[in-house]
Protein backbone atom coordinates (compact mmCIF):
# COMPACT_ATOMS: atom_id res chain seq x y z
CA UNK A 1 0.00 0.00 0.00
CA UNK A 2 1.25 3.42 -0.91
CA UNK A 3 0.92 5.69 2.08
CA UNK A 4 2.26 9.14 2.93
CA UNK A 5 5.55 7.78 4.25
CA UNK A 6 6.22 5.74 1.10
CA UNK A 7 5.55 8.77 -1.12
CA UNK A 8 7.90 10.90 0.96
CA UNK A 9 10.53 8.18 0.79
CA UNK A 10 10.35 7.71 -2.96
CA UNK A 11 10.09 11.39 -3.79
CA UNK A 12 7.88 12.76 -6.56
CA UNK A 13 10.33 12.35 -9.46
CA UNK A 14 11.08 8.69 -8.59
CA UNK A 15 7.41 8.00 -8.12
CA UNK A 16 6.61 9.62 -11.47
CA UNK A 17 9.24 7.47 -13.14
CA UNK A 18 7.84 4.33 -11.60
CA UNK A 19 4.19 4.99 -12.35
CA UNK A 20 2.45 6.16 -15.50
CA UNK A 21 0.20 9.22 -15.27
CA UNK A 22 -2.80 7.02 -15.93
CA UNK A 23 -1.88 4.81 -12.97
CA UNK A 24 -1.17 7.82 -10.79
CA UNK A 25 -4.82 8.74 -10.53
CA UNK A 26 -5.80 5.14 -9.84
CA UNK A 27 -3.17 4.83 -7.09
CA UNK A 28 -4.29 8.00 -5.37
CA UNK A 29 -7.97 7.04 -5.45
CA UNK A 30 -7.36 3.53 -4.13
CA UNK A 31 -5.75 4.76 -0.91
CA UNK A 32 -6.65 6.90 1.99
CA UNK A 33 -8.05 10.39 1.52
CA UNK A 34 -4.99 11.66 3.33
CA UNK A 35 -2.72 10.14 0.71
CA UNK A 36 -4.75 11.72 -2.08
CA UNK A 37 -4.77 15.10 -0.38
CA UNK A 38 -1.03 14.93 0.18
CA UNK A 39 -0.46 13.97 -3.45
CA UNK A 40 -2.50 16.95 -4.70
CA UNK A 41 -0.72 19.26 -2.25
CA UNK A 42 2.67 18.02 -3.45
CA UNK A 43 1.70 18.55 -7.06
CA UNK A 44 0.58 22.10 -6.27
CA UNK A 45 3.97 22.85 -4.72
CA UNK A 46 5.82 21.44 -7.71
CA UNK A 47 3.59 23.33 -10.18
CA UNK A 48 4.16 26.59 -8.28
CA UNK A 49 7.93 26.13 -8.43
CA UNK A 50 9.14 28.44 -11.25
CA UNK A 51 12.55 26.77 -11.64
CA UNK A 52 11.45 24.23 -14.27
CA UNK A 53 8.54 23.74 -16.68
CA UNK A 54 6.09 21.38 -14.94
CA UNK A 55 4.32 20.02 -18.01
CA UNK A 56 3.72 16.49 -16.68
CA UNK A 57 2.88 17.81 -13.25
CA UNK A 58 0.24 20.14 -14.67
CA UNK A 59 -1.35 17.23 -16.48
CA UNK A 60 -1.21 15.09 -13.33
CA UNK A 61 -2.73 17.85 -11.18
CA UNK A 62 -5.59 18.28 -13.66
CA UNK A 63 -6.35 14.56 -13.30
CA UNK A 64 -5.92 14.24 -9.55
CA UNK A 65 -7.38 17.44 -8.09
CA UNK A 66 -11.09 17.83 -7.56
CA UNK A 67 -12.98 20.22 -9.81
CA UNK A 68 -13.12 23.63 -8.13
CA UNK A 69 -10.08 23.00 -5.86
CA UNK A 70 -8.97 26.53 -4.92
CA UNK A 71 -5.32 25.64 -4.22
CA UNK A 72 -5.00 23.71 -7.46
CA UNK A 73 -6.60 26.53 -9.48
CA UNK A 74 -4.28 29.14 -7.94
CA UNK A 75 -1.23 26.94 -8.56
CA UNK A 76 -2.15 26.36 -12.20
CA UNK A 77 -2.98 30.05 -12.78
CA UNK A 78 0.46 31.01 -11.45
CA UNK A 79 2.00 29.20 -14.43
CA UNK A 80 0.49 31.71 -16.84
CA UNK A 81 3.58 33.77 -16.02
CA UNK A 82 6.72 33.23 -18.04
CA UNK A 83 7.58 33.08 -21.71
CA UNK A 84 7.22 29.35 -22.40
CA UNK A 85 4.14 28.87 -24.62
CA UNK A 86 4.09 25.13 -23.95
CA UNK A 87 3.63 25.80 -20.22
CA UNK A 88 0.89 28.33 -21.02
CA UNK A 89 -0.94 25.75 -23.10
CA UNK A 90 -0.63 23.11 -20.38
CA UNK A 91 -1.88 25.55 -17.75
CA UNK A 92 -4.89 26.55 -19.87
CA UNK A 93 -5.75 22.89 -20.44
CA UNK A 94 -5.49 22.21 -16.70
CA UNK A 95 -7.71 25.19 -15.87
CA UNK A 96 -10.45 23.89 -18.14
CA UNK A 97 -10.36 20.60 -16.21
CA UNK A 98 -10.33 22.22 -12.77
CA UNK A 99 -12.86 25.05 -13.08
CA UNK A 100 -16.19 25.78 -14.74
CA UNK A 101 -16.94 28.95 -16.70
CA UNK A 102 -17.52 31.84 -14.36
CA UNK A 103 -15.55 30.30 -11.47
CA UNK A 104 -14.70 33.29 -9.26
CA UNK A 105 -11.46 31.78 -7.93
CA UNK A 106 -10.15 31.08 -11.41
CA UNK A 107 -11.13 34.53 -12.71
CA UNK A 108 -9.44 36.28 -9.76
CA UNK A 109 -6.27 34.27 -10.30
CA UNK A 110 -6.27 35.06 -14.02
CA UNK A 111 -7.06 38.73 -13.47
CA UNK A 112 -3.76 39.30 -11.66
CA UNK A 113 -1.83 38.39 -14.82
CA UNK A 114 -3.65 40.82 -17.13
CA UNK A 115 -1.41 43.67 -15.96
CA UNK A 116 1.80 41.64 -15.80
CA UNK A 117 4.98 43.15 -17.20
CA UNK A 118 5.45 39.97 -19.23
CA UNK A 119 3.59 40.09 -22.56
CA UNK A 120 3.39 36.30 -22.66
CA UNK A 121 1.58 36.29 -19.33
CA UNK A 122 -0.87 38.96 -20.51
CA UNK A 123 -1.61 37.05 -23.68
CA UNK A 124 -2.05 33.78 -21.80
CA UNK A 125 -4.32 35.46 -19.25
CA UNK A 126 -6.53 36.79 -22.05
CA UNK A 127 -6.73 33.31 -23.56
CA UNK A 128 -7.70 31.94 -20.13
CA UNK A 129 -10.46 34.54 -19.81
CA UNK A 130 -11.83 33.41 -23.14
CA UNK A 131 -12.07 29.89 -21.75
CA UNK A 132 -13.28 30.66 -18.23
CA UNK A 133 -15.48 33.79 -18.43
CA UNK A 134 -19.22 33.59 -18.97
CA UNK A 135 -20.44 35.22 -22.18
CA UNK A 136 -21.83 38.68 -21.51
CA UNK A 137 -19.96 39.30 -18.22
CA UNK A 138 -19.62 43.11 -18.24
CA UNK A 139 -16.62 43.29 -15.91
CA UNK A 140 -14.66 40.79 -18.00
CA UNK A 141 -15.61 42.52 -21.26
CA UNK A 142 -14.36 45.86 -19.96
CA UNK A 143 -11.04 44.33 -18.89
CA UNK A 144 -10.56 42.78 -22.32
CA UNK A 145 -11.45 46.05 -24.09
CA UNK A 146 -8.72 47.82 -22.12
CA UNK A 147 -6.18 45.34 -23.49
CA UNK A 148 -7.00 46.56 -27.04
CA UNK A 149 -4.72 49.50 -26.29
CA UNK A 150 -1.88 47.32 -24.96
CA UNK A 151 1.59 48.35 -26.12
CA UNK A 152 2.21 44.90 -27.65
CA UNK A 153 0.67 43.82 -30.95
CA UNK A 154 0.26 40.16 -29.91
CA UNK A 155 -1.71 41.13 -26.81
CA UNK A 156 -3.93 43.54 -28.79
CA UNK A 157 -4.79 40.89 -31.38
CA UNK A 158 -5.45 38.32 -28.64
CA UNK A 159 -7.82 40.77 -26.91
CA UNK A 160 -9.75 41.28 -30.17
CA UNK A 161 -10.04 37.52 -30.57
CA UNK A 162 -11.17 36.93 -26.98
CA UNK A 163 -13.90 39.59 -27.23
CA UNK A 164 -15.67 37.35 -29.72
CA UNK A 165 -15.73 34.59 -27.07
CA UNK A 166 -16.95 36.66 -24.10
CA UNK A 167 -19.34 39.19 -25.72
CA UNK A 168 -22.67 38.83 -27.48
CA UNK A 169 -22.97 39.87 -31.13
CA UNK A 170 -24.46 43.34 -31.40
CA UNK A 171 -23.98 44.18 -27.69
CA UNK A 172 -24.78 47.94 -27.64
CA UNK A 173 -22.73 48.57 -24.48
CA UNK A 174 -19.68 46.94 -26.03
CA UNK A 175 -20.09 48.94 -29.24
CA UNK A 176 -20.25 52.15 -27.21
CA UNK A 177 -16.99 51.15 -25.52
CA UNK A 178 -15.33 50.42 -28.86
CA UNK A 179 -16.42 53.50 -30.84
CA UNK A 180 -13.96 56.00 -29.26
CA UNK A 181 -11.10 53.65 -30.14
CA UNK A 182 -11.93 53.94 -33.86
CA UNK A 183 -10.86 57.59 -33.90
CA UNK A 184 -8.25 57.37 -31.15
CA UNK A 185 -4.75 58.73 -31.59
CA UNK A 186 -2.97 55.36 -31.26
CA UNK A 187 -2.72 53.59 -34.63
CA UNK A 188 -2.08 50.16 -33.09
CA UNK A 189 -5.04 50.41 -30.72
CA UNK A 190 -7.24 51.66 -33.57
CA UNK A 191 -6.40 48.63 -35.71
CA UNK A 192 -7.27 46.17 -32.92
CA UNK A 193 -10.42 48.12 -32.04
CA UNK A 194 -11.55 48.06 -35.67
CA UNK A 195 -11.18 44.27 -35.78
CA UNK A 196 -13.14 43.94 -32.55
CA UNK A 197 -15.82 46.34 -33.81
CA UNK A 198 -16.40 44.38 -37.02
CA UNK A 199 -16.79 41.22 -34.92
CA UNK A 200 -19.20 42.82 -32.45
CA UNK A 201 -21.37 45.13 -34.58
CA UNK A 202 -24.40 43.90 -36.49
CA UNK A 203 -24.71 44.24 -40.24
CA UNK A 204 -27.77 46.49 -40.22
CA UNK A 205 -27.42 48.55 -37.05
CA UNK A 206 -29.11 51.92 -37.60
CA UNK A 207 -28.21 53.26 -34.13
CA UNK A 208 -24.52 52.54 -34.61
CA UNK A 209 -24.62 54.00 -38.13
CA UNK A 210 -26.08 57.20 -36.71
CA UNK A 211 -23.33 57.44 -34.09
CA UNK A 212 -20.66 56.91 -36.73
CA UNK A 213 -22.24 59.52 -38.97
CA UNK A 214 -22.23 62.04 -36.12
CA UNK A 215 -18.57 61.37 -35.40
CA UNK A 216 -17.61 61.60 -39.07
CA UNK A 217 -19.43 64.85 -39.85
CA UNK A 218 -18.69 66.66 -36.60
CA UNK A 219 -14.99 66.14 -37.35
CA UNK A 220 -13.18 66.43 -34.05
CA UNK A 221 -9.46 66.94 -34.45
CA UNK A 222 -8.63 63.22 -34.26
CA UNK A 223 -11.28 62.21 -36.84
CA UNK A 224 -9.73 64.56 -39.38
CA UNK A 225 -6.72 62.24 -39.52
CA UNK A 226 -6.66 59.98 -42.55
CA UNK A 227 -6.37 56.67 -40.67
CA UNK A 228 -9.23 57.54 -38.31
CA UNK A 229 -11.56 58.54 -41.17
CA UNK A 230 -10.71 55.35 -43.02
CA UNK A 231 -11.64 53.31 -39.95
CA UNK A 232 -14.98 55.11 -39.59
CA UNK A 233 -15.79 54.77 -43.29
CA UNK A 234 -15.08 51.04 -43.21
CA UNK A 235 -17.22 50.73 -40.09
CA UNK A 236 -20.09 52.51 -41.90
CA UNK A 237 -19.85 50.00 -44.75
CA UNK A 238 -20.02 47.17 -42.21
CA UNK A 239 -23.09 48.38 -40.30
CA UNK A 240 -24.90 49.82 -43.35
CA UNK A 241 -25.79 46.55 -45.01
CA UNK A 242 -29.45 47.26 -45.64
CA UNK A 243 -32.54 49.15 -44.61
CA UNK A 244 -32.40 52.36 -42.58
CA UNK A 245 -28.77 51.78 -41.62
CA UNK A 246 -27.78 51.69 -45.30
CA UNK A 247 -29.48 55.03 -46.02
CA UNK A 248 -27.85 56.68 -42.99
CA UNK A 249 -24.41 55.35 -43.91
CA UNK A 250 -24.73 56.38 -47.58
CA UNK A 251 -25.74 59.91 -46.60
CA UNK A 252 -22.79 60.20 -44.22
CA UNK A 253 -20.29 58.94 -46.80
CA UNK A 254 -21.68 61.23 -49.52
CA UNK A 255 -21.21 64.23 -47.22
CA UNK A 256 -17.69 63.04 -46.40
CA UNK A 257 -16.68 63.35 -50.08
CA UNK A 258 -16.42 67.11 -49.58
CA UNK A 259 -13.26 66.53 -47.53
CA UNK A 260 -10.07 65.57 -49.32
CA UNK A 261 -8.98 63.40 -46.37
CA UNK A 262 -9.36 59.69 -47.14
CA UNK A 263 -11.49 60.55 -50.19
CA UNK A 264 -10.61 57.38 -52.08
CA UNK A 265 -11.88 55.22 -49.20
CA UNK A 266 -15.03 57.35 -49.07
CA UNK A 267 -15.62 56.78 -52.79
CA UNK A 268 -15.16 53.02 -52.36
CA UNK A 269 -17.54 53.06 -49.41
CA UNK A 270 -20.15 54.96 -51.41
CA UNK A 271 -19.94 52.38 -54.17
CA UNK A 272 -20.82 49.76 -51.56
CA UNK A 273 -23.59 51.73 -49.85
CA UNK A 274 -25.40 53.92 -52.38
CA UNK A 275 -28.63 52.72 -54.00
CA UNK A 276 -29.15 52.97 -57.75
CA UNK A 277 -31.72 55.72 -57.31
CA UNK A 278 -29.47 57.86 -55.08
CA UNK A 279 -29.13 60.91 -57.34
CA UNK A 280 -27.07 62.85 -54.81
CA UNK A 281 -24.44 60.14 -54.64
CA UNK A 282 -24.32 59.86 -58.42
CA UNK A 283 -23.85 63.59 -58.91
CA UNK A 284 -21.09 63.67 -56.31
CA UNK A 285 -19.25 60.79 -58.01
CA UNK A 286 -19.55 62.33 -61.50
CA UNK A 287 -18.18 65.62 -60.18
CA UNK A 288 -15.14 63.88 -58.69
CA UNK A 289 -14.54 61.90 -61.87
CA UNK A 290 -13.85 65.05 -63.87
CA UNK A 291 -12.63 67.43 -61.16
CA UNK A 292 -10.52 65.50 -58.65
CA UNK A 293 -6.78 65.73 -59.22
CA UNK A 294 -5.91 62.38 -57.66
CA UNK A 295 -5.93 59.55 -60.24
CA UNK A 296 -6.48 56.91 -57.53
CA UNK A 297 -9.70 58.70 -56.56
CA UNK A 298 -10.85 58.87 -60.19
CA UNK A 299 -10.20 55.15 -60.63
CA UNK A 300 -12.26 54.43 -57.52
CA UNK A 301 -15.05 56.65 -58.89
CA UNK A 302 -15.22 54.63 -62.13
CA UNK A 303 -15.56 51.40 -60.14
CA UNK A 304 -18.17 52.97 -57.84
CA UNK A 305 -20.25 54.21 -60.77
CA UNK A 306 -20.21 50.74 -62.27
CA UNK A 307 -21.32 49.30 -58.91
CA UNK A 308 -24.28 51.66 -58.79
CA UNK A 309 -25.81 49.90 -61.78
CA UNK A 310 -26.38 46.73 -59.78
CA UNK A 311 -27.08 48.38 -56.42
CA UNK A 312 -30.52 48.03 -54.79
CA UNK A 313 -33.09 50.62 -55.81
CA UNK A 314 -35.88 51.28 -58.25
CA UNK A 315 -35.43 49.39 -61.55
CA UNK A 316 -35.18 51.57 -64.65
CA UNK A 317 -36.09 50.84 -68.27
CA UNK A 318 -33.38 50.13 -70.78
CA UNK A 319 -32.13 53.26 -72.54
CA UNK A 320 -31.75 53.16 -76.31
CA UNK A 321 -29.81 55.15 -78.85
CA UNK A 322 -31.14 56.45 -82.13
CA UNK A 323 -34.17 55.02 -83.88
CA UNK A 324 -31.97 53.10 -86.29
CA UNK A 325 -30.08 51.45 -83.46
CA UNK A 326 -32.78 50.89 -80.88
CA UNK A 327 -33.09 47.43 -79.33
CA UNK A 328 -35.91 45.10 -80.25
CA UNK A 329 -39.36 46.01 -79.00
CA UNK A 330 -39.38 43.01 -76.70
CA UNK A 331 -36.53 44.58 -74.74
CA UNK A 332 -37.47 48.23 -75.08
CA UNK A 333 -39.80 48.22 -72.13
CA UNK A 334 -37.90 45.68 -70.06
CA UNK A 335 -36.68 46.58 -66.60
CA UNK A 336 -33.80 44.99 -64.76
CA UNK A 337 -34.69 43.75 -61.31
CA UNK A 338 -31.28 44.75 -59.96
CA UNK A 339 -31.79 48.36 -61.05
CA UNK A 340 -29.49 50.42 -63.23
CA UNK A 341 -30.23 48.88 -66.62
CA UNK A 342 -28.97 51.20 -69.34
CA UNK A 343 -28.52 54.22 -67.12
CA UNK A 344 -27.37 56.98 -69.48
CA UNK A 345 -25.66 59.06 -66.84
CA UNK A 346 -23.36 56.23 -65.80
CA UNK A 347 -22.55 55.19 -69.36
CA UNK A 348 -21.88 58.81 -70.34
CA UNK A 349 -19.56 59.19 -67.35
CA UNK A 350 -17.62 56.08 -68.32
CA UNK A 351 -17.36 57.35 -71.90
CA UNK A 352 -15.96 60.64 -70.63
CA UNK A 353 -13.39 58.80 -68.52
CA UNK A 354 -11.99 57.17 -71.68
CA UNK A 355 -10.21 60.49 -72.34
CA UNK A 356 -8.68 60.73 -68.86
CA UNK A 357 -4.97 61.55 -68.76
CA UNK A 358 -4.29 58.64 -66.38
CA UNK A 359 -3.95 55.22 -67.99
CA UNK A 360 -5.38 53.46 -64.92
CA UNK A 361 -8.57 55.49 -65.17
CA UNK A 362 -8.87 54.70 -68.88
CA UNK A 363 -8.42 50.98 -68.16
CA UNK A 364 -11.15 51.06 -65.51
CA UNK A 365 -13.46 53.06 -67.80
CA UNK A 366 -13.12 50.83 -70.86
CA UNK A 367 -13.60 47.68 -68.74
CA UNK A 368 -16.61 49.31 -67.11
CA UNK A 369 -18.18 50.04 -70.51
CA UNK A 370 -17.76 46.41 -71.48
CA UNK A 371 -19.60 45.30 -68.35
CA UNK A 372 -22.08 48.19 -68.07
CA UNK A 373 -25.74 47.24 -68.29
CA UNK A 374 -27.26 48.64 -71.48
CA UNK A 375 -23.99 50.02 -72.87
CA UNK A 376 -24.45 47.93 -76.03
CA UNK A 377 -27.52 50.05 -76.87
CA UNK A 378 -25.65 53.34 -76.65
CA UNK A 379 -25.27 55.05 -80.03
CA UNK A 380 -21.60 55.49 -80.96
CA UNK A 381 -20.29 53.30 -78.15
CA UNK A 382 -18.41 51.05 -80.59
CA UNK A 383 -16.39 53.90 -82.07
CA UNK A 384 -15.40 55.24 -78.67
CA UNK A 385 -14.29 51.84 -77.39
CA UNK A 386 -12.49 50.97 -80.64
CA UNK A 387 -10.49 54.21 -80.45
CA UNK A 388 -8.75 52.77 -77.38
CA UNK A 389 -7.19 50.07 -79.58
CA UNK A 390 -4.75 52.80 -80.60
CA UNK A 391 -4.09 54.03 -77.06
CA UNK A 392 -0.48 54.75 -76.18
CA UNK A 393 -0.68 52.49 -73.11
CA UNK A 394 -0.52 48.72 -73.56
CA UNK A 395 -2.71 48.00 -70.53
CA UNK A 396 -5.47 50.16 -72.03
CA UNK A 397 -5.24 48.31 -75.34
CA UNK A 398 -5.45 44.97 -73.54
CA UNK A 399 -8.50 46.13 -71.58
CA UNK A 400 -10.11 47.31 -74.82
CA UNK A 401 -9.89 43.78 -76.25
CA UNK A 402 -11.88 42.51 -73.26
CA UNK A 403 -14.45 45.31 -73.47
CA UNK A 404 -14.89 44.90 -77.22
CA UNK A 405 -15.35 41.16 -76.80
CA UNK A 406 -18.09 41.74 -74.22
CA UNK A 407 -19.93 44.18 -76.49
CA UNK A 408 -19.63 41.76 -79.41
CA UNK A 409 -20.95 38.96 -77.22
CA UNK A 410 -23.97 41.15 -76.37
CA UNK A 411 -24.66 41.48 -80.11
CA UNK A 412 -23.43 45.01 -80.89
CA UNK A 413 -23.01 45.02 -84.71
CA UNK A 414 -21.14 48.32 -84.65
CA UNK A 415 -18.48 46.79 -82.40
CA UNK A 416 -18.10 43.88 -84.83
CA UNK A 417 -17.57 46.32 -87.71
CA UNK A 418 -15.08 48.39 -85.71
CA UNK A 419 -13.19 45.27 -84.66
CA UNK A 420 -12.90 44.12 -88.27
CA UNK A 421 -11.66 47.56 -89.26
CA UNK A 422 -9.00 47.49 -86.54
CA UNK A 423 -7.99 43.99 -87.58
CA UNK A 424 -7.37 45.23 -91.14
CA UNK A 425 -5.25 48.04 -89.68
CA UNK A 426 -2.94 45.47 -88.13
CA UNK A 427 -4.26 45.17 -84.55
CA UNK A 428 -3.93 41.40 -84.24
CA UNK A 429 -5.18 41.29 -80.63
CA UNK A 430 -8.67 42.11 -81.90
CA UNK A 431 -9.01 38.47 -82.93
CA UNK A 432 -9.49 37.58 -79.26
CA UNK A 433 -12.48 39.92 -79.12
CA UNK A 434 -13.94 38.38 -82.28
CA UNK A 435 -13.77 34.96 -80.64
CA UNK A 436 -16.90 36.06 -78.75
CA UNK A 437 -19.03 36.42 -81.89
CA UNK A 438 -22.60 35.23 -81.29
CA UNK A 439 -23.84 32.18 -83.16
CA UNK A 440 -25.58 34.14 -85.95
CA UNK A 441 -22.28 35.84 -86.83
CA UNK A 442 -20.04 32.79 -86.68
CA UNK A 443 -19.85 32.78 -90.49
CA UNK A 444 -17.49 35.75 -90.24
CA UNK A 445 -14.77 33.35 -89.05
CA UNK A 446 -14.65 32.07 -92.66
CA UNK A 447 -14.88 35.44 -94.40
CA UNK A 448 -12.09 37.24 -96.19
CA UNK A 449 -11.75 39.65 -93.26
CA UNK A 450 -10.31 37.07 -90.83
CA UNK A 451 -7.08 35.06 -91.07
CA UNK A 452 -8.86 31.71 -90.58
CA UNK A 453 -10.88 32.40 -93.73
CA UNK A 454 -7.93 32.17 -96.14
CA UNK A 455 -7.92 28.42 -96.61
CA UNK A 456 -11.70 28.37 -96.84
CA UNK A 457 -11.61 31.12 -99.49
CA UNK A 458 -9.21 29.11 -101.69
CA UNK A 459 -11.37 26.02 -101.34
CA UNK A 460 -14.46 28.04 -102.20
CA UNK A 461 -12.82 29.46 -105.32
CA UNK A 462 -12.00 26.00 -106.59
CA UNK A 463 -15.45 24.65 -105.86
CA UNK A 464 -17.11 27.67 -107.51
CA UNK A 465 -15.35 26.83 -110.74
CA UNK A 466 -16.79 23.33 -110.45
CA UNK A 467 -20.27 24.71 -109.65
CA UNK A 468 -20.26 22.99 -106.26
CA UNK A 469 -21.10 25.89 -103.88
CA UNK A 470 -23.88 26.43 -101.38
CA UNK A 471 -26.02 29.55 -100.94
CA UNK A 472 -24.22 30.44 -97.70
CA UNK A 473 -20.81 30.12 -99.35
CA UNK A 474 -21.91 32.44 -102.17
CA UNK A 475 -22.78 35.03 -99.55
CA UNK A 476 -19.14 34.98 -98.45
CA UNK A 477 -17.89 35.74 -101.97
CA UNK A 478 -15.44 38.73 -102.01
CA UNK A 479 -16.88 41.79 -103.71
CA UNK A 480 -20.49 41.09 -102.96
CA UNK A 481 -20.60 39.05 -99.75
CA UNK A 482 -22.23 39.73 -96.42
CA UNK A 483 -18.90 40.75 -94.88
CA UNK A 484 -18.73 43.85 -97.12
CA UNK A 485 -22.36 44.65 -96.27
CA UNK A 486 -21.43 44.54 -92.61
CA UNK A 487 -18.73 47.15 -93.15
CA UNK A 488 -21.36 49.50 -94.63
CA UNK A 489 -23.50 49.57 -91.52
CA UNK A 490 -25.01 53.07 -91.20
CA UNK A 491 -25.02 53.00 -87.39
CA UNK A 492 -22.03 51.55 -85.46
CA UNK A 493 -24.23 51.50 -82.37
CA UNK A 494 -26.67 49.05 -83.91
CA UNK A 495 -27.76 45.79 -82.36
CA UNK A 496 -28.47 42.43 -83.93
CA UNK A 497 -32.14 41.59 -84.49
CA UNK A 498 -33.59 39.03 -82.13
Amino acid sequence: MLDEAVIRLLGWQSFLGARSLGGLRAASIQHREETHAYLVSSLCEIVSDKRQPPLKELLALAKCASRGDVNAINAVASRLEGKDPSVHRAALSALRCLADRGNATALRAIDAHLVSDDLGARSAALAALGLMARRGDRSIISKVVRRLSDNDLVVRMKAAQVLRQVAEKGDPLLIDELLPGLWGADDGAREATEIAFHQAAGRSDANTALKLKTALLNEPACVSETAARRAILRALVHVGSEGEARAIAAEAVTSALASSVARRVAVEALGELADFDDERARRALRHLLFEDGDPTVRRAVVVALERLQTAPGQPRPLSGGSASSSPPSSAAGRTDGRGGAGDLEIVESLEGALRDRDAGVRVAAVLGLGRAIGAEHRNGIAEKVAARFEDTDQSVRTATVDAAGRLIQKGNLGMVAEALRMLRKGHKDVEFALDRLPDNLRWLRTSRWLPEGRGRRQSLSRRRRLGDTSEEEERLRPGGGAAKDLMRLPSPGGRLPA
